[in-house]
């Protein structure tokens, strides 16, 4: 990452994102012959339209965070629900921390059945999350979450050591799949 600053208005910001943008889209080829290929994702934070000079840079990286989000490979201007959104997701992260610790995930198993014979032949596990204040959270909120804050693993370590816990469980319940 890298920061420019300049001295202008937010329609030079956007121009020059936009030429950033149009350069780096060319290949840039090595010695070698190989072409390397970028993608830039850039957030734009404008005095005194976005708040005061201090914080400048925090509302341009919030509002390059929601580019990334969104896929990268543009450039958006700060709004401020951009940095009440950073606030909720900083939250949820800070949540998802606790749950990990106080074990507050819980598998369901989904049946898979062979069409011909109608014998469960296996089951597959679906995470879930309930808050205790927040009440469910979608696995496609906090997954994309906890790849992007490294906490991941841990979450799949659990799912791993509860599904074979509840395999065994089925297995001595006499129940083969």
């Amino acid at each position: 990452e890298f920061l420019l600053l300049l001295e202008d208005d937010l329609a030079a910001a956007q121009a020059l994102a936009r030429r950033v943008q149009a350069a780096l889209a060319e290949p840039l080829v090595m010695g070698t012959g190989r072409a390397l290929e970028f993608g830039t994702s850039i957030g734009i934070a404008c005095y005194p339209q976005h708040g005061a000079r201090a914080r400048l840079v925090a509302q341009a990286h919030s509002a390059l965070r929601s580019v990334k989000q969104a896929g990268g490979g543009a450039w958006a201007v700060f709004e401020p629900r951009m940095a009440a959104d950073q606030r909720e997701q900083a939250a949820l992260v800070a949540d998802l921390r606790t749950a990990i610790a106080r074990h507050q995930f819980h598998l369901v198993y989904q049946p898979k059945i062979d069409a011909r014979t109608l014998q469960v032949t296996g089951a597959e596990a679906l995470l879930r999350w309930q808050h205790p204040e927040r009440g469910a959270i979608s696995p496609a909120v906090f997954v994309p979450l906890a790849e992007r804050h490294g906490l991941i693993d841990a979450i799949g370590d659990w799912v791993i050591d509860e599904a074979c816990r509840q395999a065994g469980v089925w297995r001595a319940a006499g129940l083969r799949m």
